[in-house]
């Protein structure tokens, strides 16, 4: 086990029965660098990520959102639908509350993958 891995990362990966992130990388069928982004905190990892690699290691995809802090998606609130009278709104403030809704889910997001 590396020693640059994260203690927390270390005991689920042994308590899950592996002794690498390219073990874990194998069996979710990702690359070792896209584990090692997620563990790292840096790029951007997708929830295909998170959910393939909790998944291994025999956890929830929420207890890995909150180890790389991130907030997990609310799968039970769907999309978001704007309140009755938003009709009322111009194409500019409609794009105002766009880029404000875009900007707030990309900070409690993962995103996607850069392979």
């Amino acid at each position: 086990m590396r020693k640059d891995l994260p203690e927390e990362w270390a005991e689920l990966l042994t308590a899950a029965g592996f002794r690498s992130v390219r073990g874990v990388a194998l069996a979710a069928d990702l690359s070792a660098q896209a584990v090692w982004r997620l563990i790292d905190k840096t790029g951007r990892s997708s929830d295909d990520t998170v959910q393939a690699v909790a998944a291994v290691l025999s956890t929830t995809p929420g207890h890995i959102y909150s180890l790389i802090g991130v907030r997990a998606p609310a799968a039970d609130l769907g999309p978001y639908i704007p309140p009755e009278g938003s009709e009322r709104l111009s194409q500019k403030e409609r794009a105002a509350l766009d880029t404000l809704i875009r900007l707030m889910a990309k900070k409690n997001s993962p995103s996607v993958d850069e392979e």
